[in-house]
């Protein structure tokens, strides 16, 4: 998503498929290919374009990581340790190389950090070299101690006391993201809708969202730049 007030544009999409070779649709197998796939034509769209991508647990994978490495991208992804259980075994081990910060807001909101570096992500004994990433922990209380708000990321960006309120911004960010940019293309101008079509005679669905928006991002030069001048609604703009 490309933020330019007062419209929010997509700069790509990739449809999620299924290759009805399965009996069952599995819709977070789909999610991740898809992913892979546009990570793979956003480097060749924008080859000169950094990005610093979030993504909920889904994309807290090595594979992801790896590829989002690879783009010369940066990244933070939630992380969550019922899915990245090596991760965090790593994160509780090496609690000699925690670091934390503290702080307390106008309000006298408690922000507390915690983090550490250069964690791998996952184990594999048959790769050979690890994925490692840093993990950074935040937490939100009142004055009467209660937890408002809690969060884990990883990242590849090194984190230390300077930096790490705002990784943890940049984290906070993706629900805004996600959120509030369909919402403005659904309801400003757009009507951008999700459609789930079955592909005849297959168990084979495919996703597709934010078409329109495909030909918003085709306005924007290779390198990211805009090329053709927003005025007025959505709308007007098409």
């Amino acid at each position: 998503m490309l933020l330019v007030l007062p419209l929010s544009l997509t700069l790509s999409f990739e449809p999620i498929e299924n290759d009805g070779t399965s009996q069952e649709y599995r819709k977070n197998d789909c999610e991740l290919a898809a992913a892979k796939r546009l990570l793979k034509n956003l480097n060749s769209l924008y080859p000169r374009r950094s990005f610093c991508m979030t993504g909920d647990n889904l994309f807290a994978t090595a594979p992801i990581t790896k590829q989002l490495k690879e783009n010369g991208w940066s990244f933070i992804i939630t992380a969550k340790p019922e899915r990245n259980k090596e991760l965090f075994s790593w994160y509780d081990y090496l609690h000699e190389q925690k670091e934390e910060w503290l702080f307390k807001d106008a309000v006298g909101l408690q922000h507390h950090y915690q983090w550490s570096n250069k964690l791998p992500i996952k184990q594999d004994q048959k790769a050979d070299d690890f994925t490692f990433v840093n993990l950074l922990e935040y937490s939100v209380t009142d004055t009467n101690s209660n937890v408002l708000y809690y969060n884990t990321w990883m990242t590849d960006i090194y984190l230390h006391e300077n930096n790490v309120k705002e990784v943890a911004a940049g984290g906070r960010a993706r629900f805004k993201i996600e959120n509030v940019t369909f919402n403005e293309q659904k309801t400003k101008g757009c009507f951008i809708e999700h459609k789930c079509v079955f592909l005849a005679g297959t168990n084979s669905p495919l996703i597709l969202t934010n078409v329109l928006p495909l030909a918003i991002g085709k306005t924007l030069n290779p390198e990211g730049r805009q090329s053709t001048p927003i005025l007025g609604t959505p709308c007007n703009f098409i």
